[in-house]
């Protein structure tokens, strides 16, 4: 089963959901804050978002598009102590599967929450949309269709660096020597140096800031 991502500045409200949570059998990520839960989601593969309604400088139901947009079929619900009928419909034209008062009894919670989980699981189980995405870089590879998109423009890559973008997305903020690169990509080649080439050209076509060299190893992505 795919984790859960809970977010709420209330760290005590947090920790007592989480808790919660992990009794039933659920696997859970938690944030405490909007930039800890964008690095989740687009690291994680999370199959629900339960998000407090007013986190910082973006709000649940701000973040919940964001989820949606990285994973195609996440289900999402806000919460909030102060409900009112703006918000609420606020939350039902953005399509928050659900919108709830803090302090429902947990057994409505939880029966809420199992069926949203279950649902979410077989939709991405049949519609999965393979994505690799940066939200920093504003970066999306659809491995289906095999496109690289940056600020919403496609850009053309060679088969060779759209390989080498793959490898660095499914392994952020990990070190990726020149030799893993080759051993990768060929199996086999002796000129290690040939990757800083396609490196230069990633940068180049796609303005990133995030490929970090490692001096004399390899490169990393950070983020």
């Amino acid at each position: 089963m795919r984790p859960i991502l809970f977010v709420d500045d209330d760290k005590e409200y947090a920790k007592f959901f989480v808790d919660l949570l992990e009794k039933e059998g659920f696997e859970v990520l938690s944030a405490n804050d909007s930039t800890s839960a964008i690095t989740l989601i687009s690291k994680e593969d999370i199959s629900l978002l339960i998000t407090d309604l007013y986190i910082d400088t973006i709000d649940g139901v701000q973040l919940s598009d964001i989820a949606k947009n990285v994973h195609p079929g996440i289900k999402t619900i806000v919460l909030t102590g102060n409900p009112t009928v703006q918000n609420e419909y606020r939350a039902i034209s953005e399509n928050i599967d659900l919108f709830l008062v803090k302090g429902k009894p947990a057994k409505i919670v939880m029966e809420y929450v199992r069926n949203l989980s279950q649902d979410s699981n077989t939709l991405v189980l049949k519609n999965r949309v393979e994505r690799l995405v940066s939200i920093e870089e504003k970066l999306e590879m659809d491995l289906v269709s095999g496109t690289v998109m940056r600020n919403d423009k496609n850009v053309e890559l060679t088969p060779t660096e759209y390989s080498i973008l793959k490898i660095l997305l499914q392994n952020k903020n990990v070190l990726i020597t020149r030799r893993d690169f080759i051993d990768k990509l060929w199996g086999e080649g002796d000129n290690e140096r040939v990757i800083d080439v396609h490196i230069k050209n990633l940068r180049t076509k796609l303005r990133l800031f995030s490929i970090a060299t490692v001096q004399g190893q390899g490169y990393r992505w950070s983020e």
